[in-house]
C-alpha cells in the first residue's frame, strides 16, 4: 500500500502526505478520497480530465477518424461518470475502470487495424511509444528504489500494473524475484510491454521518417533512437538487481535517468526537426486610409 500511494502521490493524483503513515491518520481515508479526485474535472491530472481531453481532441478530427472510432470514444465519455449521482465509492471505481480498459483496448485496436501507414501514424506511433517508455520507467523507479528487499507482492503488483504478470508465471514457473522481473519489465525484447520492446518500435519508426538523402550519416533523431536501443541491449539487468539488493541504487538510478533524459531528447529533436513551429501572424500596426 505504501508503495502504491507513493506511486498515486508521485503523478500528483493524491496528496502527499498520504505516503507518510504518520501524517495519513490526519488526512481522510484515501478509499474515500480517491474516486472523488479520479473523477474531478477540475484536477489537470486526473482520468475524468484525461478523457474530457480525449473527447474534445477527436471532435477536432471528426472529419479524420472512423466511424467505429467516434462510436468508441462517445462510448468513453458517456460511460465514465459515477453510477449513482453525488456518490463514489472503490466498488464503482472498479467497475468503471474495467470497462474503461476494455473501451480502451477497443479504441487502440481500431487505430491499429484501420489506420494507413502513412507519416501520421508513423508520428501517433512515436508518441505513444515514448509516452510508455516514461511511463515504464517512472513506475520501476517508484517501486524498487526505495527498496532494497522487495517482497513478492510488491512485485506481483507491478507485473499486474504493466499487464506482463501471466508472462512471467508462464515463463519463470518460479517465484518471485528482482532480477527476472526486472528483465521482463526492462530489457525483454519479447514482451510488448517491456521498455526493450518500445526502443525497438521507436527505431523501427524513426528509420521510416522523411529525411534529407543529402545530409551523410544519421539524423539527431535517429541517433538518439539507436543510442536507446544499443544501451538497453548492453544493459546487465543481473548486476544492477545485485547492487540492489545491497542498497546500492546508484546504477539503477544512473541508468534509469539517462533513458529519460534521452526519450525527452528524442521527443524534441522530432518536434524541431518535423513540426511547424510558426505562429499566428499577428498584425503591428493599424491599417488606416489616407
Amino acid at each position: 500500500m505504501d508503495a502504491l500511494l507513493r506511486a498515486l502521490a508521485d503523478q500528483g493524483q493524491v496528496e502527499p502526505g498520504y505516503t507518510l503513515p504518520e501524517m495519513r491518520a490526519q488526512l481522510q481515508p484515501i478509499e474515500t478520497v480517491l474516486p472523488t479526485i479520479v473523477f474531478d474535472s477540475t484536477q489537470p491530472g486526473s482520468l475524468r480530465s484525461i478523457i474530457n481531453e480525449l473527447f474534445r481532441l477527436g471532435s477536432i478530427v471528426r472529419d479524420r477518424i472512423s466511424l467505429d472510432t467516434w462510436r468508441i470514444i462517445l462510448s468513453i465519455d458517456e460511460d465514465f461518470k459515477p453510477l449513482r449521482s453525488g456518490q463514489v465509492n472503490l466498488a464503482d471505481l472498479l467497475i468503471l475502470t474495467d470497462e474503461l480498459l476494455t473501451q480502451l483496448a477497443a479504441f487502440s485496436g481500431s487505430v491499429g487495424d484501420s489506420m494507413t501507414r502513412t507519416h501520421s501514424f508513423r508520428f501517433l506511433e512515436l508518441g505513444r511509444r515514448i509516452e510508455r517508455s516514461l511511463r515504464i520507467i517512472n513506475l520501476v523507479k517508484m517501486f524498487f528504489v526505495p527498496l532494497a528487499d522487495v517482497k513478492g507482492p510488491l512485485l506481483e503488483t507491478i507485473l499486474e500494473i504493466s499487464d506482463s504478470l501471466m508472462t512471467y508465471r508462464s515463463r519463470y514457473l518460479a517465484n518471485l524475484q528482482l532480477a527476472p522481473v526486472m528483465d521482463l519489465l526492462l530489457t525483454d525484447e519479447t514482451n510488448p510491454r517491456s521498455l526493450a520492446f518500445q526502443y525497438e518500435r521507436i527505431n523501427e519508426q524513426v528509420s521510416q521518417l522523411p529525411r534529407d538523402e543529402t545530409e551523410p550519416g544519421f539524423t539527431k533523431v535517429q541517433r538518439i533512437a539507436m543510442s536507446l536501443t544499443h544501451s538497453i541491449r548492453m544493459t546487465d539487468i543481473n548486476s544492477i538487481a545485485d547492487a540492489h539488493c545491497l542498497l546500492d541504487f546508484r546504477p539503477f538510478e544512473r541508468i534509469t535517468s539517462d533513458w529519460q533524459k534521452q526519450l525527452h531528447q528524442l521527443s524534441q529533436a522530432i518536434a524541431l526537426q518535423y513540426w511547424v513551429h510558426s505562429g499566428v501572424a499577428h498584425q503591428l500596426t493599424d491599417i488606416r486610409r489616407e
